[in-house]
Parts: structure tokens; sequence; C-alpha cells
């Protein structure tokens, strides 16, 4: 069998692992947090298939990324490419990220409205046409015989109006036609500031086959002179023919729509006022931008239809509204590829259950839930083969109908020709899984191994920690839910789709909103109810009462913690404050001199100036992966010798950041300001985790 053979894995804490991962199937991995299936699945073999794909292009462009370190691993073979989705992979979503830029569908669209739609006149919207010299030279020559054929070049917006008939007679030009009279150049004297219509006459022809090349002449120096535009009068009527998006009318050139055109992400697609944001702020409050109405747009990209519909009435469609759509685009070569490609990806989310979200819904928007099957339709909407996908609990925030949908596609992964490595725990992904890793038997130290591999049918009857909870040998004890007299209300709560929601919270007591992913439990909760208690202005409800009580509001959301390479768990649960004032308030301290901000991993003075307090050296390689070695300096331990004699309890803060929170604990017993910290991470099960690990 054709499998990823891993011999030797130690990343993390894993114990020198050797396993074989079969390809072309659906894998696994359960097992307590912090037991290794992340550094297997994410620090072993997606790391190293990314590391790979890096040494596979050139040496010029491989100076331009972050080298990434080798995997501590023996041997890897057999790895295919690899594409991720985890939880915290992109951080928060970017301000003008919606759903069509996470899943490639607004790309996509930008490209088919470009090349397949019509544009219009921003300010009179009539349609504009395109035409390259040649038609235009064919257009005129099959004007019927004996016409009356007024050949002009448009100029009036080519410069400065008073300078502007000196420079059409120094080039040669007779007559010009100003406000619609024509007239000869060189008794019209200089122009005042106040003309709305200035073109230069090329020809006056009566048309016929024997006048072909001489009409061909004219619209050559016609449309160079107008840059790309020329009017030809046939008869009493007017044509306006352009090289360009150009209105006659309005006397408006509009550049070709180009896909950077119609994006607001891009300088020139987005909406002048709000930068592509749809939302202004006036006044410490936000909402619509009153230009582009919230469609983050531009003019002349608001202006491009295909089908009749225009681009921003297409984002503000939802995906089952937008699959409609398409349908009913004119078939061609562009198009006709362009729409299988969308529609492969408007089918992924549908089948995700997301076909109720509109492609223009702010990414900052979306639920957890919502969020995690965006980025699943992004990696999976491509249709590739032989690619190894590896997931980070995909399950996380859905509701249990949505989970059949979830094992759907990965099985329809799997079909095309992918491994798919899932790191979860969820009942219905482990029934549709081939093959199941559980990890541990413990967390930390005690983890690192896999004490189960084999059908995920069997795993309920292993005696692992999963399996154990999996038949409910072990189970939550019930618990007596507490009624209080006070509550926190919200009144007609209206963001997003949520239907005047009245609300009532209680004081002093856990309250769970639960509900079907889409169904406004983020809307309500994070989007209307947090910001309420924080005072902030302008939400759509119609009032909060009761909230008095309240001093302080602590949100825990998906985004991830730490962007500093300094941070661990001891900075980020603001320990290490703690810590340092303890070691500062030391008779030693006091001595030296040393004051809390001296024992700062970012400041000068205590950290060690070698590594600057990372306990790392980097190893520039040139066009090699760098390499990361201990710091010969300061031997990994990140301070200076001077700071690491400071000690309490006969430790130092190099041994403080060794410890796990639950050496620590124990370690710092009866000491009041870092017990709390320590506590709650020990009781939510991260008691193996050390406190200087890099976040």
């Amino acid at each position: 069998m054709d499998v990823i053979a891993i011999r030797g894995a130690r990343e993390n804490n894993l114990q020198d692992l050797d396993l074989d991962l079969p390809k072309g199937s659906v894998i696994l991995l359960t097992g307590p947090s912090g037991s290794g299936k992340s550094s297997l699945a994410f620090h072993t073999l997606h790391a190293e298939g990314q590391r790979r794909y890096q040494e596979a292009i050139s040496p010029q462009l491989r100076t331009a990324l972050s080298q990434r370190p080798r995997v501590a691993v023996d041997s890897l073979t057999g790895l295919p490419p690899t594409l991720s989705v985890a939880q915290q992979s992109s951080g928060s979503p970017h301000p003008k990220a919606t759903l069509g830029t996470l899943t490639d569908i607004g790309d996509l669209l930008c490209v088919l409205f470009a090349r397949c739609g019509t544009q219009h006149c921003p300010d009179c919207d009539a349609p504009l046409s395109h035409r390259s010299e040649g038609e235009i030279v064919s257009e005129l020559n099959d004007i019927a015989p004996d016409t009356r054929l007024l050949i002009l070049a448009p100029v009036l917006d080519q410069g400065d109006a008073r300078g502007l008939l000196s420079d059409l007679q120094g080039s040669g030009f007779v007559r010009a036609r100003i406000d619609g009279e024509v007239v000869r150049i060189e008794e019209v004297g200089d122009l005042d500031a106040s003309p709305r219509d200035v073109a230069v006459v090329i020809d006056r022809i009566r048309t016929g086959p024997e006048k072909a090349e001489r009409i061909a002449d004219a619209a050559r120096l016609a449309l160079r002179a107008g840059r790309g535009r020329l009017l030809a009068v046939v008869g009493e009527q007017e044509r306006a023919l352009s090289e360009i998006g150009w209105c006659a009318h309005c006397r408006l050139s509009v550049p070709p729509p180009t896909p950077n055109h119609l994006s607001h992400l891009s300088h020139g697609g987005a909406c002048p006022d709000c930068q592509g944001l749809g939302r202004v702020d006036l006044e410490g409050v936000e909402g619509r931008c009153g230009t582009c109405l919230g469609t983050r747009l531009g003019p002349a990209a608001r202006a491009v239809r295909l089908a009749g519909v225009a681009l921003p009435a297409a984002n503000g469609s939802s995906v089952q509204k937008v699959a409609a759509f398409l349908k009913t685009v004119p078939g061609g070569p562009v198009a006709d590829l362009l729409v299988a490609s969308l529609e492969r990806r408007l089918d992924l989310l549908e089948e995700l259950g997301l076909g109720y979200l509109t492609l223009d819904r702010a990414a900052k928007s979306l639920s957890t839930g919502e969020l995690q099957r965006a980025r699943i339709a992004a990696v999976g909407g491509a249709r590739l083969s032989g690619v190894l996908y590896v997931l980070d609990e995909p399950s996380a925030g859905l509701h249990p109908e949505d989970l059949p949908r979830l094992v759907s596609v990965l099985q329809r992964l799997r079909k095309e020709g992918n491994t798919v490595v899932v790191v979860d725990h969820d009942f219905q992904l482990l029934a549709g899984a081939d093959l199941c890793l559980d990890f541990g038997p413990g967390a930390g130290t005690e983890g690192g191994r896999v004490v189960y591999t084999g059908d995920p049918a069997g795993l309920e009857r292993a005696p692992t920690l999963t399996g154990r909870w999996l038949s409910g040998e072990e189970t939550l004890a019930p618990h007596s839910p507490r009624r209080t007299h006070r509550n926190i209300k919200l009144e007609s709560a209206t963001g997003h789709n949520l239907q005047g929601v009245h609300l009532k919270v209680p004081l002093r007591a856990l309250t769970v909103v639960t509900g079907p992913s889409g169904a406004g439990k983020s809307s309500l909760v994070f989007d209307t109810l947090l910001p309420a208690l924080q005072e902030a202005p302008g939400l759509p409800h119609g009032g909060l009462s009761g909230a008095d009580p309240i001093t302080r509001v602590a949100a825990v959301d998906a985004r991830p913690i730490g962007n500093s390479p300094r941070s661990t768990p001891a900075t980020y649960t603001q320990l290490w404050g703690r810590f340092r004032t303890l070691f500062a308030a030391t008779k030693e301290a006091r001595i030296r001199g040393f004051d809390a901000s001296h024992f700062a991993l970012g400041n000068k003075g205590g950290r060690c100036e070698a590594c600057r307090g990372l306990g790392v050296q980097r190893i520039q390689l040139e066009w090699l992966p760098e390499g990361h070695l201990p710091c010969e300096v300061c031997d990994g331990r990140r301070f200076d010798a001077a700071t690491l004699s400071i000690r309490f309890r006969d430790r130092d803060l190099a041994d403080v950041l060794a410890m796990t929170v639950s050496v620590a604990r124990r370690h710092f017993s009866g000491i009041a300001p870092l017990e709390p910290a320590l506590a709650a991470m020990e009781e939510i099960g991260l008691g193996y985790l050390p406190l200087g690990r890099p976040t």
C-alpha cells in the first residue's frame, strides 16, 4: 500500500514515533489536549511539506521567503504536497476580507465580469463599447454609399482649453467643431475656458467603395488624435466609436475593466471614500458608506454588468442566488471555464451548509464555525488531486446537523485522490474516517505516543482515555442550574439576520446560546451584546438594561494569542509580570538595584543580548533553510549571568520558564498573586504546558 512513512518523529512532545499513514484515506487523530496530535499533523507533516515546497523553488525566490527550519524527524518519505486549515492559520481576518475573498469566489467573479461583462457610464448609465481599430474601420466602410460622413476626434479633455486651438493649428488641423458648430480654427482666435465640446475635424467624405482607403486613414488619424476615440457624424446621426470605454454624452473616459479595477482589495477598484471597507467612522460610530452604499467598490466597478446584473448585486447575493445567476451568463470559451470553476466552489459552500451567506459578508462577522468552513472551501474548491489536507478541529463551532455535510466533503476529497488528516474528536467525524490514531496516554511529557491504531469503530472498546469517554465509562457529573433574580436585558436586536431578538441573561450564572450554524448566535453575543456592554455607540438594538453591576467584560474568542516571538503562556496570562515583581522584591535584587523591568524579556538590561531573550540564535545559511541553535552565550536560558543569580525559592527565572503549569503551582503554592492564573490553567487541562513555551 502507498503510505506516508514517518520514522523517529520527535517534534515537541512526540516520543520517537514510527508510523505508516495510508494515502487516499481520511485519518482522524484523537487524544487529550497536549497529547501530540497537532505536533504530528501540523508541526511535522504540514511543516515538512511546506519546507520541501520552499526547497523546490529557485534559490533567488527562496531568499525572499521566511525560511522554515527542519522538522525533528529521522525520515519522512512519501509525503505529498500539503495544504492546511488550522483554526488560527491566518489570524484575525483582514478588515476588507469577505466570504468571497476568503474562498476565491470574489476574485473569480472579478475576472468573469472583467472578461465577459459590459461597461456602463458611471454617470448616465449608458452602455460603453470597446472596438479594435480594425472593427471601427470596418463599421465606417459599411455605411451606405453616397452618405455624408464627418470624422472628428474629441480633444477638449486633453489639455488647457485656452491653448488648445493654437496647438491643433500647429499640428496641421484646419477645422474644429466647437459646441456643435464647425469653424475654421484660424478664424476663432483663442478659446475661453467654458466650451463643453471641442472636436477636431479629421475629414469630410462622401462614402463609397472607392473611398475605403481614405476612410481608413481618417479613422486611424482620428483615433490617434482622440486617444482611442472618434466621433462619426453619419448624415444627421452621431456615433461614438472608441477603443476604450468612453461616454460621448458625458465626455467621460473609463479604463478597460480588469480584475484589479473590479476588486475592492485594490486601489483602482475600491470606493475612494471608504477605501474598500464599506463602512465609515463618523464621530466614533461605524456606518454604511454613503458613496458606495456599502458595496466597497468605486463608481467604474459598480457600473459593469453581466447578464443585466451589476457586480455589487452579485457580491451582495447569497451563495444560492449567485449559483442561480451563473446559469444566466451567456456561454463562451472564457465564460464557460470561469463559470465551471465558480460553480465548484459555490457547490462546496452549499454542501458545507453556507448557502445562506452573502459573498460580501465581512469575514470578521462570521462565526467560528462559518469561518472554519469557509477556509475548508478555500482549499477544497480547487479540486486538486494527490494532496495531503491537514485540518484542525473542523467541527469546532458546528451544530450537529452540519456535521454530515462536513463528513461528505472530507470523503469527497478522498475520492478525488487526496489524503486527509483531521485533528478532532467528534462522533460523526469518527464514523466517517478510514483510520484512527489515538494519542496519549496523557498530555505533555506523558503523551506523544500512539495508544491506539485501527478501525474508528474499535476506538470505543480501546482501554484509552478517549475510548472510555466514547464508551460512556467516563461522563460529566450532573449539574443543577443556578436560579438568580437579576438579569441583563437586551431589547430588539437586529444586527445581521437577527429579527428583533429580546435577550435576558441572568447574572452570576452560566448561560449557553445554542442553535444551528448561521442562526444568529455570534451576531447576538459577540456583535451586539458584547459591544453594548462595552458601551459602543450606534448598535442595532433597542436598549440595554440591568448591566450596572458589571464592572469588566472579558471576551474569549478564536483569535490567536501572542504576536511576539517572546510571547509565552506566562506573558500572555500576565503571570510573568507577577514573577518579575516577586524576584525584584528579593534582597539580592534590591542590593543590585534590579527593579521589575530588569527581568522583562523585551527590555535591555537583564536579558541575554546575544539572543535578545529568545534563548536561540538563528543561523542564516544563504539559500538553505535557516537553523536554530541554543544561544552559546546564555545556553538557551535567555538571561545574563547577573540576572540568573537572583533566585526565589531556590529557582531562577530560567527555571521558572522551564516549569510546567502544574509544577509551578506546587512549587509556588501559597503565593496569592500567582495562584489564580496557575489554578485556572491547570483546571482547564493545561497543567502539562511549560510556562516558557512560545505561544
